[in-house]
């Protein structure tokens, strides 16, 4: 990641096209996320080293919450170092939001996530040294981090540790009392979420947005443990490829020669269930209003609750599959060889987009038909990647390279009315002078010329990664020759693309 200072993707050109503070920050206004922003504009404004620095506080914001989650496990008094140490190295290296993490516009998501377990490491202190000072600190740090609203039902972890270590569940009496003394923290999320339907409801663009209805609430509640199990599958299948299922039915075998032989212990089994628990905090605001992962492209944001659920989930379920401890410490280790593996392609992923947009746009730039029409199809490799290339980010792209907003570029599911009709509305899109037809287009076709798979792809990667750094003018001319970009003008549109290339 820090290597990797380089490109804009998604929503980024929402942000970076040269707009002012006002117009910037106005779309998180409208949806509701006031200070978002402004806190984006603490890297935007610090261009050329605003991805760098952007980039280097996602690294040591995960960093530190990894240290945070190992402080408030250890508080607990229930886990070994051993199994400490490896709940805190998959909590970080899961594949689980790999890909948007890198993403500057998500960086206030990234703060409020920092902020979530920092305000959970201040109650951890407030329960060992029962000063006003932690208590109030939590609730201020906990209440700014509900902005990120997905925390409204991962907090429940907190109170569930507030019941653990002060032992309220002995008694319904006790249970009572607990209530009582922890009112503040029960009431914060209801408050913080009365306040922001009061006020801070999404409006203009924005309206209706995330919004939470009783049929999708309701459905969650079954969807979300499906939903956990298939991402653990998912997750298995990024790290071990085809030989997850050989995997999973050896587990199966071992797992019932293990409880035949009654050597499952009930810690782990509570261990798993726990697990389970987590993953349903972190997965379930999502689920409710149908936002689902998709692993290796930017909708895996909507995983960035999982990973310390599933972290636990592996962690005792391998106590319950392997006596031996040295054979757990190698498989922990492997898997986590493993996740390092699949961040380090997610991060050939980035740059591999970042190549893409400059081959395929500064090939634009030189050609004549682009440059004479306002209004374009675009089509071929399209789409595949990231999944990052939405209108305003092509629009975007065109922008930078010419100070113009004159052009519609779109994927053909963006290529409608509707869509259009955002350019008036605010300078963000990227198409703020465009005054075409949206229903007299050509097509742009992109097609790679090479094949960028396994060791030898990799290796080429990294061979542009370095000319990009000491030979910018001959990465740019290499970019180029990695895309065959074919403009059709809008008089073709009658006639298929694909039978053209």
């Amino acid at each position: 990641m820090l290597l990797n200072t380089e490109g804009y993707y998604w929503d980024d050109w929402g942000a970076v096209g040269g707009f002012s503070l006002q117009e910037m920050a106005e779309q998180f206004i409208q949806n509701g996320n006031i200070w978002y922003g402004y806190f984006d504009w603490i890297f935007i404004s610090a261009q050329p080293y605003g991805i760098a620095l952007f980039r280097a506080f996602t690294f040591v914001s995960f960093f530190l919450c990894g240290m945070l989650v190992y402080e408030i496990c250890r508080s607990l008094g229930l886990l070994s170092k051993q199994e400490l140490f490896f709940i805190t190295l998959l909590f970080l290296l899961l594949p689980f939001n790999t890909l948007s993490r890198n993403v500057l516009i998500n960086s206030p998501y990234t703060f409020c996530y920092l902020l979530f377990f920092v305000g959970f490491y201040l109650v951890s202190l407030y329960v060992q040294k029962k000063q006003w000072f932690y208590r109030l600190s939590a609730l201020a740090v906990l209440f700014v981090a509900f902005t990120m609203n997905s925390l409204l039902v991962f907090y429940a972890l907190v109170l569930f540790y507030l019941l653990y270590m002060e032992k309220a569940y002995n008694t319904l009496k006790d249970f009572c009392k607990w209530i009582i003394r922890h009112i503040d923290f029960i009431l914060l999320p209801i408050i913080f979420y009365v306040i922001k339907l009061s006020f801070f409801k999404p409006f203009g663009l924005y309206e209706g947005y995330n919004s939470v209805h009783l049929s999708g609430f309701l459905k969650a509640f079954i969807k979300t443990p499906i939903f956990s199990v298939l991402h653990l599958a998912h997750i298995g299948y990024l790290l071990f490829g085809v030989l997850v299922f050989l995997l999973i039915i050896a587990g199966l075998i071992m797992l019932y020669i293990r409880f035949k032989q009654k050597l499952i212990e009930k810690r782990d089994v509570l261990g798993v269930i726990i697990g389970f628990m987590v993953m349903f905090f972190g997965m379930f605001s999502y689920v409710a209003v149908y936002k689902y992962v998709q692993f290796s492209n930017l909708d895996d944001r909507h995983g960035i609750l999982e990973s310390l659920g599933a972290a636990c989930i592996i962690v005792f379920s391998l106590n319950i599959l392997l006596k031996c401890n040295i054979s757990k410490i190698l498989a922990l280790s492997l898997l986590s060889l493993c996740a390092i593996s699949v961040n380090i392609i997610a991060q050939t992923q980035l740059f591999s987009a970042y190549m893409k947009q400059v081959g395929v746009f500064e090939t634009l730039m030189d050609n004549p038909t682009f440059l004479s029409h306002d209004t374009f199809l675009y089509q071929g490799f399209a789409g595949q990647g990231i999944s990052d290339e939405s209108f305003y980010q092509l629009n975007g792209l065109y922008k930078k390279l010419s100070n113009k907003s004159d052009k519609f570029i779109a994927l053909d599911a963006q290529l409608e009315e509707e869509a259009v009709s955002y350019c008036g509305e605010t300078p963000v899109y990227n198409c703020w002078e465009y005054k075409g037809d949206i229903s007299h287009y050509g097509y742009i076709s992109i097609t790679p010329t090479l094949k960028e798979d396994g060791l030898l792809g990799f290796l080429s990667i990294g061979k542009m990664y370095l000319l990009h750094l000491f030979k910018p003018q001959t990465f740019i001319q290499k970019a180029k020759k990695r895309y065959k970009v074919l403009v059709y003008p809008p008089e073709s549109n009658s006639d298929s693309p694909a039978s053209l290339i």
